[in-house]
């Protein structure tokens, strides 16, 4: 995305999301009362802009919902109501209530973005795009859970409040998928921290202890007008305790509580995330996850890849992420090293693990899953993300045709491991790390060769059986196969 709004398919425009699957429709917000006033009615390009929420023309606020059935609006090749009426019911939408708009547009929200002058914005661009690029970061933050509990807090005004508690109780989406008062606050929102930039939104930030990482959990690169802010007054400096001060809160809390501190206690303590002096204090133990345990973060992973309806991107990134995450309990290595994968291996661990899928044993529902997972990535979505002209090498993209760098993918993993109930899940993927799923399996196969006469094939590295007499099933990847951990 490059942050135009006149960019079809991009999150600025009113997408079919909420329409039928089949539908070809085109969603509208469209104005009642220039319906009613045009001699030949007829619906405005800039009404598909999900940031034109008032008309400018008569100060009311656009309709985006039938006002009698709730259906929304759009204009499909089927359609045969009047453009004045609802093709769902034939109410008419003249008749809908007409909200006048009172608050005064900020002179970036042109009616049509190519409209805008560079004068209009309140900071000097080299064209448009950077500026939308830099509010679509700032919506990306402020919309989500943490950010908007923490300004909560903060001084800022109560109907800016109230916005943001409803964006915490929708959840963080895509901005065209907000409904349309909602939008119009937003951007009433996104007016009021622009305005005297960055003077404003950097006193609201410290006052909300927001720092910032908040801004940069998002796939697109910050423009200039932002990063350098983000950078001089909400970067928070990493403190990194001495030797001497963890061996004192390791002899006050051993003092206390009669017993050596965990790692994860040692940070609270000290207030802080990651520390060499922490690892040097506190070695890491050799704790890894139990097949029973892996089975169940898997499963709990394929639930939410398989639940996930709120977007095609959405969906896109967790079925890559649920990739990543295979790669990285199948080979018994970090996220770090699972980005750095080449396409040619990818390829090649595909294979891999259709082969392995087809022999039976305890592990094959798993490994059947992890199969599933990289086939669908390689066949659809890596494809897609290389659309864009993209050169790279690398097996696991972003949407945009960049080398993924694995931004959240840590999160996500660690949110999995907390969900299936684990303590250990500050552990994150250290607990798979030196404990590959393929060698697991090496060693079940060669016992199944040896116990039930299969025939093992010499000269192979690995342990290589071969089933004799035995149609190998069609690779599946549904979690209905999958037993459930108890």
């Amino acid at each position: 995305m490059t942050g135009d709004p006149e960019d079809d398919g991009r999150p600025w425009i009113l997408n079919a999301h909420r329409l039928p699957r089949k539908s070809t429709a085109a969603l509208y917000a469209v104005c009642p009362s220039c319906l009613a006033t045009d001699a030949e009615p007829y619906w405005r390009r800039q009404w598909r802009l999900a940031t034109n929420t008032v008309c400018v023309k008569h100060h009311r606020r656009l309709v985006q919902d039938c006002p009698a059935c709730g259906a929304p609006l759009g204009l499909a090749p089927s359609r045969q109501a009047a453009l004045t009426d609802c093709d769902g019911c034939g109410a008419s939408l003249i008749a809908a209530p007409r909200e006048r708009a009172v608050a005064r547009r900020p002179s970036w929200l042109a009616p049509v973005p190519a409209q805008a002058t560079p004068r209009s914005f309140p900071v000097s661009l080299a064209c448009s795009a950077q500026w939308w690029v830099g509010i679509r970061i700032l919506l990306y933050g402020m919309c989500s859970a943490k950010v908007s509990e923490l300004v909560l807090r903060s001084s800022i005004g109560s109907h800016h409040k109230q916005t943001l508690r409803r964006c915490h109780a929708l959840g963080r989406r895509d901005f065209c998928l907000y409904p349309l008062d909602l939008r119009h606050d937003l951007l009433a929102l996104m007016k009021h921290l622009t305005e005297d930039w960055p003077r404003r939104f950097a006193h609201l930030m410290q006052e909300a202890g927001v720092t910032a990482n908040r801004f940069s959990s998002t796939e697109l690169s910050r423009p200039f007008w932002v990063d350098s802010v983000l950078s001089e007054h909400l970067a928070a400096l990493r403190y990194g305790p001495s030797a001497a001060e963890v061996h004192a809160a390791v002899a006050s809390i051993l003092k206390r509580e009669g017993r050596l501190p965990s790692k994860v206690q040692l940070k609270r303590t000290l207030g802080v995330t990651e520390t060499e002096a922490i690892d040097d204090a506190v070695p890491t133990s050799a704790r890894r996850l139990s097949r029973a345990e892996l089975m169940g973060v898997l499963v709990r992973l394929a639930q939410v890849v398989q639940g996930k309806a709120a977007g095609r991107e959405e969906q896109a990134s967790w079925a890559r992420d649920a990739c990543a995450i295979g790669l990285a309990a199948w080979l018994g290595i970090s996220f770090r090293k699972v980005v750095h994968t080449t396409l040619r291996q990818g390829r090649e661990l595909e294979g891999e693990l259709r082969r392995q899928a087809m022999c039976p044993g305890e592990l094959q529902p798993l490994v059947r899953l992890l199969h599933g997972w990289l086939a669908d990535y390689l066949a659809s979505v890596r494809p897609r993300f290389a659309g864009y002209g993209s050169t790279a090498t690398e097996l696991l993209l972003t949407r945009f045709g960049e080398p993924y760098g694995g931004f959240g993918l840590a999160a996500r993993f660690a949110g999995l491991l907390r969900d299936h109930g684990l303590q250990c899940w500050p552990r994150g993927v250290s607990l798979l790390v030196g404990a590959p799923l393929r060698e697991d399996l090496q060693v079940d196969l060669h016992h199944l060769a040896v116990g039930h006469g299969v025939r093992q094939i010499k000269g192979a590295e690995r342990p290589h059986v071969e089933i004799a007499r035995r149609r190998p099933r069609k690779p599946a990847h549904c979690i209905d196969e999958l037993p459930v951990p108890e």
